[in-house]
């Protein structure tokens, strides 16, 4: 069903399918499975770049007196680099910058907005651990998360007002294990599949090697 959607929106749309395709494919450096990955860090980029512009800068269109923060200035072109770089054989780099950005602007956010918002950004947190669990491994999955609790932990000594990060931490702590444990049941399917598939080959191997012995008897 999905192909037939796909076919039919290439058939009634060639020309938007054909800058899209544009927009997201990875350069031919790029090879192998891994150029998927690239391809959904780039759809990931190339929508989140314009929306990061429309809300950094949208209000400053509706309220004269708004004054538009430097550090989302430099949020903006930090992820419309990750963009140009996830296409190219530096898309690690791109993830890398990607990830740090998500996590480094929800921190910002932490340190500017009132105490009662703040604590509620802290969820946004997860952001970066999922988009983490994605592109990388379960090991640099929990690297993310246990800078992220440190962070939590250490808040409530570092800004003057006192802040009750309790509760997202506990919400980090379920919400990870929960990923992490899905990531490695994931790795285990996926093992598995692998051993199925080599016993398979291995057995078809075995039985044309017994054809072909027959055969010259």
């Amino acid at each position: 069903m999905n192909k037939t959607l796909t076919k039919g929106f290439e058939k009634q749309n060639p020309a938007l399918q054909n800058v899209w395709q544009r927009l997201i494919e990875p350069s031919p450096s790029v090879t192998g499975t891994v150029r998927r990955r690239v391809r959904l860090l780039s759809t990931l980029l190339v929508v989140l770049a314009p929306l990061t512009i429309i809300s950094s800068m949208g209000p400053r269109l509706i309220f004269h007196n708004y004054q538009v923060q430097p550090i989302y200035l430099v949020i903006v072109v930090a992820l419309w680099l990750a963009y140009f770089l996830s296409r190219t054989r530096y898309h690690v780099v791109a993830a890398l910058l990607t990830i740090a950005i998500i996590d480094m602007g929800t921190w910002f956010s932490v340190m500017v907005l009132p105490a009662d918002t703040a604590v509620n950004a802290l969820s946004f947190l997860m952001n970066a651990v999922l988009l983490t669990s994605i592109l990388f491994s379960a090991w640099a999955t929990l690297g993310v998360v246990v800078i992220n609790m440190i962070g939590m932990v250490l808040l409530p000594y570092v800004l003057p007002t006192a802040l009750d990060t309790s509760t997202p931490l506990i919400f980090l702590i379920v919400v990870s294990t929960l990923l992490l444990v899905s990531m490695r049941h994931r790795d285990g399917l996926e093992k598995d599949r692998q051993d199925e598939l080599a016993q398979a080959l291995y057995q078809t191997k075995e039985a044309n090697n017994q054809w072909c012995g027959s055969l010259e008897r």
